[in-house]
């Protein structure tokens, strides 16, 4: 029996979220710690099989589009969902894969990347193709467009605490809202995208050069008022970055779509129990699901 399968990771958007969608740039990196697992063997009619039982139908739509018609498609994710993890380009970049094995293909980077961007815009209208970039990289990426990406340059490891908290707003209402906005007149998207570009390449030399921390962690907070700015962050998330900085974090902001989700705040390299119950406390007492810390190198 023909048998394919292969396995994906999350991802995080440390800078740029949103601008992407507007020509802008972005900074991410990919989360390891959550996997997703698509195994495709031959079957009869098209059978879908989701362990969480919650994107059959994205799966379906995904499967239609790569021509899978007589398979056993089986779907084992632990990445959160509607947490800014990229969830959805994991699935796509997973089926990808797969896909080409079940068949015998081989497919360059740029071939992966390609197709599961096309798959990725099933749920979320057009997507940005900086979530699919980093996942099919797996490295720390600078997202310049669908087409160019380079790996970012980081002298030194840096930590971030991360706290997913529910999300008031899918990805694709709120990026449909930002657009909205821009049509009425009531966002310079220009004015946006470009002091959105000056935080990514600030950040982009500080991780070069040895990332000063405070003036990262300064850079997180300016990276979030231009997103509450555009209307994307809500009463809850501001409030939880905040509390992040006032518990010991260098900075703080959301990642990913807004409205919820996942808030990055970044922390020292060296820390004892004390302040990472902290760091829990604080996300509890917003909601938080699920809390985390991760290094970025």
């Amino acid at each position: 029996m023909n048998t394919a399968s292969s396995t994906t990771f999350g991802k995080l958007i440390l800078a740029g979220e949103h601008s992407v969608i507007h020509g802008g740039r972005a900074i991410s990196f990919p989360v390891t710690r959550f996997e997703c697992r698509v195994t495709i063997e031959e079957g009869g009619a098209l059978e879908i099989v989701d362990t969480r039982k919650v994107g059959t139908k994205t799966a379906e739509e995904m499967c239609s589009k790569l021509g899978i018609a007589k398979a056993r498609v089986t779907i084992d994710s632990k990445i959160p969902l509607n947490a800014g993890l990229g969830s959805s380009a994991a699935l796509a970049v997973a089926l990808t894969r797969a896909a080409a094995e079940f068949r015998g293909r081989e497919l360059t980077e740029a071939d992966v990347i390609r197709i599961a961007n096309e798959l990725e815009s099933i749920p979320h209208g057009v997507a940005s193709g900086v979530d699919v970039s980093t996942i099919v990289r797996g490295r720390t990426t600078h997202f310049i467009s669908r087409r160019d990406q380079e790996d970012v340059q980081i002298s030194a490891p840096v930590k971030f605490f991360v706290a997913i908290i529910p999300r008031e707003s899918s990805t694709k209402d709120s990026v449909a809202g930002v657009r909205e906005r821009i049509a009425r007149k009531e966002i310079d998207v220009d004015f946006f995208r470009q002091a959105s570009d000056v935080i990514v390449d600030e950040i982009l030399a500080e991780l070069k050069s040895g990332a000063n921390k405070s003036r990262v962690g300064g850079l997180l907070g300016a990276a979030q008022e231009l997103l509450s700015d555009l209307g994307v962050s809500s009463p809850e998330q501001d409030a939880l970055v905040r509390e992040f900085q006032l518990a010991g974090a260098f900075g703080a902001k959301l990642s990913g779509a807004g409205f919820g989700g996942a808030t990055i705040a970044l922390i020292p390299q060296q820390y004892d129990s004390n302040f990472i119950d902290g760091m829990v406390y604080v996300s509890k007492r917003h909601g938080a699901r699920e809390s985390f810390v991760v290094t970025v190198n």
